[in-house]
């Protein structure tokens, strides 16, 4: 559609893409170096020669005559149009080019976010701030969102390219590439990796624990494909070989990262599994006879025979900075059978981060020196020791009390598990926390001072999180994931026989319940009116709901120690409204902005905490990897070509 070019499209570049379009051969334009050349010549012109006639006002040409050279690129490469100026049959020229996939930032999710088509001619994405899924063909400049994926991630093309499988709303959906209404397939509960094979089925990843699972493209009941073994914790990253016959996938054992993790080869009939390589995670197999492996942000691959099933030789580097995280073990590559590679640079994601003081005039002051993989995190009601969840190496989390009058760190949690959400008591004597060292999150409490031992106070098979502990010291609010109503919120009694109480049970999701300081109400955060907003309710029960936020808000709803403020996140703004519920009807006037853009960092962790003197906030600090521009992807044309040259069979 040459009228959808800019007005003031310079001439020469209008008729480059002419000669590159060109079905003559004798006429078409033969190399992406001449059309490199071309460009450059265009930005170096005066201003009267590259640019036709204008007497209005014009922007900078530069940015999208850069971005045109990505257009040209993809657009002749994709058509099959230019040709390398050797005629003997030596290899395409690789071209790698900064490709701006969209104008937000694309979401900071476990995995790739932005993958190729089968045959290379879309990008399928997600954008923040709604997560919602695009897709742009790769010779076009913009993406189309498409209706009804809000919240998505993680999204995987079906093998013909016709479908777009995705996670939303703890969900495995699909969606057509031309649009229309998502359909849902299953039930997941923290999605870590899909693939669908030729037979037209679905192997994923449901959770951060167990094994993979199998579910039909059109939907149904998952059934399990793999287990794990003694020692391992978590199967994900599963990647399909050409024939559906067998898949890769990735292995992590408890308390390692997934940068000591092992590669292995499933044979989906027998379901009988071999070890390909060790020390890698996110593997696939590639045309040229290749399985790669992401290790430190780094991409290795090895000679495999798809028939045999073996590997031979060593592994060879063949591309460094790869956004990677040994955490969970996701890398953000992806190619398509057509040889093209797209990624995200970055290396590993940086999970250390540093805990710092707000104050009410906005300064900034250290509270914790040490740079740390700091999480969630509470200050306990004296003032004087947080809790904080730590992630280590080993890609576990622990809790860990500080001191802040003896600037000492102490462990509290030891185990090959999952520790986290920790809550004191009003007292100050007790930690509260969630733990999956059972297999499913439960509920736990241990001594602050690290006597005594840890007592389990709720036994489910479906998962339970504290968040808040009553001024009675007796009564807990717990979130649980339902498979049938998603997240509820419940009250677990500290004592006796810790019977729970169904507080808010919806088919939306209810989560970071907070009771006030006189126990007469909770602040919750809902997504009822189809965004999340803060509300209040009577509690235990009783006529009456509140809503507090007055735009989207992801929550975290706090209250001040006299009852009569409530704070909540906006994106990365603090806000506050005064409240009042001393009689049987609750009062809030409209919230005002407390600091703002000091709350960087994952938008879904608790990263702030408000001191009881109410006159000062802990955050974390992040550096600048953790709120880099993320618009970006490094398209590589012709990838398959560089990665025979850099590991040659």
């Amino acid at each position: 559609e040459w009228g959808s070019l800019p007005a003031d499209t310079p001439p020469r570049i209008r008729r480059l893409l002419e000669r590159c379009l060109e079905r003559d051969p004798n006429k078409r334009l033969r190399d992406i170096g001449d059309a490199r050349i071309a460009i450059e010549e265009v930005l170096q012109a005066p201003e009267d020669e590259a640019v036709a006639e204008s007497t209005a006002p014009r922007p900078s040409r530069l940015p999208w005559l850069v971005a045109g050279v990505a257009v040209i690129a993809a657009l002749a490469s994709s058509a099959g149009l230019f040709v390398s100026r050797d005629t003997d049959g030596a290899a395409a020229q690789v071209i790698r080019m900064n490709v701006q996939l969209s104008s937000e930032n694309i979401v900071r999710r476990p995995g790739p976010q932005a993958v190729l088509s089968p045959d290379g001619t879309r990008i399928a994405y997600v954008a923040e701030p709604d997560g919602v899924l695009h897709v742009r063909m790769i010779d076009q400049l913009q993406g189309t969102a498409l209706s009804g994926t809000s919240g998505a991630q993680q999204p995987f093309f079906s093998p013909d390219g016709r479908w777009i499988a995705f996670v939303a709303g703890r969900k495995l959906k699909k969606v057509a590439v031309v649009g229309g209404a998502p359909l849902t397939l299953c039930d997941v509960k923290s999605f870590r990796g899909g693939s669908w094979g030729p037979d037209e089925t679905i192997v994923f990843a449901p959770d951060t624990s167990g094994g993979l699972l199998r579910v039909p493209a059109s939907g149904g009941v998952p059934e399990e494909l793999t287990l794990p073994g003694e020692g391992e914790r978590s199967h994900r990253w599963p990647h399909f070989l050409p024939d559906g016959l067998a898949l890769l996938f990735t292995v992590q054992q408890k308390g390692d990262s997934f940068d000591e993790a092992t590669v292995e080869i499933l044979d989906v009939a027998s379901k009988e599994r071999k070890v390909l390589q060790r020390g890698g995670s996110n593997p696939a197999y590639v045309p040229t006879g290749h399985l790669v492996y992401v290790h430190e942000a780094t991409m290795f691959a090895v000679a495999f025979d798809p028939e045999s099933r073996q590997v031979s030789g060593s592994a060879a580097p063949v591309l460094e900075g790869i956004s990677f995280n040994a955490g969970h073990g996701g890398a953000r590559y992806h190619f398509s059978p057509a040889g093209h590679l797209l990624f995200s640079g970055g290396g590993a994601r940086e999970r250390d981060v540093t805990l710092s003081w707000l104050g009410s005039d906005g300064a900034r002051t250290p509270a914790l020196v040490e740079s740390r993989g700091y999480r969630q995190f509470s200050i306990s009601p004296d003032g004087t020791k947080l809790a904080v969840d730590v992630f280590d190496e080993s890609s576990q989390t622990d809790i860990w009390i500080y001191d802040f009058t003896r600037d000492t760190l102490t462990r509290l949690t030891f185990a090959e598990a999952a520790s986290g959400d920790s809550r004191w008591s009003p007292d100050g004597a007790r930690i509260y926390f969630s733990s999956d060292r059972d297999g499913v999150a439960n509920v736990y409490s241990k001594r602050a001072d690290g006597t005594g031992e840890i007592v389990r106070l709720n036994e489910s098979d479906i998962p339970h999180y504290v968040h808040d502990v009553g001024a009675d010291s007796k009564t807990l609010l717990v979130t649980r994931l339902d498979p049938d109503t998603g997240w509820d919120i419940v009250a677990l009694d500290a004592d006796g026989d810790h019977e729970s109480t169904d507080f808010l049970v919806t088919p939306q999701n209810e989560s970071f319940p907070q009771m006030s300081p006189d126990g007469r109400w909770v602040a919750y955060s809902s997504n009822e009116s189809g965004e999340s907003q803060v509300y209040v309710r009577p509690y235990p029960a009783g006529p009456g709901k509140w809503q507090i936020s007055t735009d989207g808000s992801i929550g975290f709803p706090r209250w001040s120690t006299d009852g009569r403020e409530l704070y909540y996140r906006r994106g990365d703004d603090l806000l506050v409204a005064d409240v009042s519920g001393s009689g049987p009807s609750f009062v809030a006037r409209k919230p005002r902005v407390v600091f703002e853009d000091l709350l960087g960092g994952n938008r879904w962790i608790s990263t702030w905490s408000l001191h009881p003197d109410g006159q000062r906030v802990l955050v974390t600090d992040r550096g600048e990897s953790e709120t880099d521009d993320r618009t970006h992807g490094i398209l590589v044309l012709n990838w398959f070509d560089e990665l025979k040259r850099r590991a040659p069979r």
